[in-house]
């Protein structure tokens, strides 16, 4: 029965930092080895999807062409 309860879908604990052998501050807040940068997950996100970041534009109002994440962004490599 302890196995049911600590189940993830039971909000037992989980260890999915330790795939990828991420640390943090002891609260949780901050990164310590590897912050990740918000614009690296949409990589991440447009990759999975099959998007290629450094192929695929948009067009904002003005008609300027813009790429889905800055110049340099990679994906998370640890997630793929």
């Amino acid at each position: 029965m302890s196995d049911f309860f600590n189940s993830p879908h039971q909000g037992g604990r989980r260890n999915a930092d330790r795939a990828c052998d991420w640390s943090h501050e002891s609260h949780g807040r901050h990164a310590v080895e590897r912050p990740v940068k918000f614009q690296e997950v949409f990589a991440t996100l447009y990759k999975n999807a099959g998007l290629d970041t450094e192929a695929v534009r948009i067009f904002d109002q003005g008609g300027t062409p813009r790429y889905l994440v800055d110049n340099g962004i990679e994906p998370i490599h640890e997630l793929i």
